[in-house]
């Protein structure tokens, strides 16, 4: 199993690698977007309540580099906010 998801990793990469730029910067924003998402449902599921900070950084399409750096800072302290969220969660419960 560890193996084969190692492969299909490998695979996946090396995809990415082969992208443009600018494709380079949507993919790690949607990838960024997805793990937001995991991590409220991790907090739903397990019933904690977090704050998602919102910011019109993490809505902007253009995605000059600016705007990239500024997006990823965003959604960088997106997740830490909703880890420290479930992790203070998981805690209490113990």
């Amino acid at each position: 199993m560890e193996n084969e998801l190692n492969v299909l990793f490998e695979e996946y990469k090396n995809a990415f690698v082969n992208l443009d730029v600018m494709d380079k910067k949507v993919e790690l924003i949607k990838e960024l977007k997805m793990i937001v998402v995991m991590m409220q449902q991790m907090c739903e599921i397990n019933h904690i309540e977090y704050a998602l900070l919102t910011s019109k950084e993490a809505l902007n399409e253009s995605l000059n580099d600016d705007d990239y750096l500024n997006a990823l800072f965003v959604y960088i302290n997106v997740l830490k906010e909703l880890i420290g969220s479930f992790s203070i969660g998981i805690y209490e419960r113990h």
